[in-house]
């Protein structure tokens, strides 16, 4: 990607060859798991950040897969973190069905746990999660923890790769965080 697109400021944090061994990784993961399934399995990718993610690792995965989305954010225009904002639900059924969900970044866990809560609760038999970078366990507010973690990354504000800095740079192929707000 052109230089010219990340900020003059931004400093590189993981670089694409990482990113894609990663996810490598969680594709032979997901593949042992769920290969020789007698019905699909059901990848809910969590949007925005985990778009860019998604269409990553879908391409690797192996097995029969129906393919959805949800849309929960704690996030604003201004990046501070409120109250869990539902602005999507999955429109297809999860009861009785196994349920990867693939999603950025687990930084406090609470939007993963409420998102696994109303999995379960929509009578999905298995979660998944799957997370591109997980911060370290200090920085957790919620005990939830992803099945499956591509790279641990410091506790930083992050963008590039479906993450966005002010709802820019989700379009780049590395993560990036701007050292003045780390």
């Amino acid at each position: 990607m052109s230089v010219d697109v990340v900020p003059v400021k931004a400093k590189l944090l993981v670089d694409e060859s990482a990113l894609q061994s990663a996810f490598e990784r969680l594709a032979n993961e997901l593949n042992s798991r769920f290969m020789g399934e007698a019905e699909a399995v059901v990848l809910l990718t969590v949007m925005n950040g985990g778009m860019v993610f998604a269409g990553q690792l879908i391409p690797k995965l192996r097995f029969p897969l129906i393919c959805d989305y949800l849309h929960a954010t704690r996030y604003d225009s201004a990046n501070k973190t409120g109250a869990l904002d539902w602005k999507a639900r999955p429109s297809v059924e999860l009861a009785g069905r196994k349920v990867i969900v693939v999603d950025d970044i687990l930084d406090q866990g609470v939007t993963c746990a409420a998102i696994n809560a109303f999995c379960t609760g929509a009578g999905a038999t298995q979660v998944v999660f799957v997370v591109m970078v997980a911060k370290p366990e200090a920085c957790r507010k919620v005990a939830f923890e992803a099945d499956l973690i591509g790279l641990s990354i410091p506790d930083q504000f992050v963008f590039g790769m479906g993450m966005d800095y002010s709802g820019l740079y989700r379009n780049l192929p590395a993560i990036y965080f701007m050292p003045e707000e780390s």
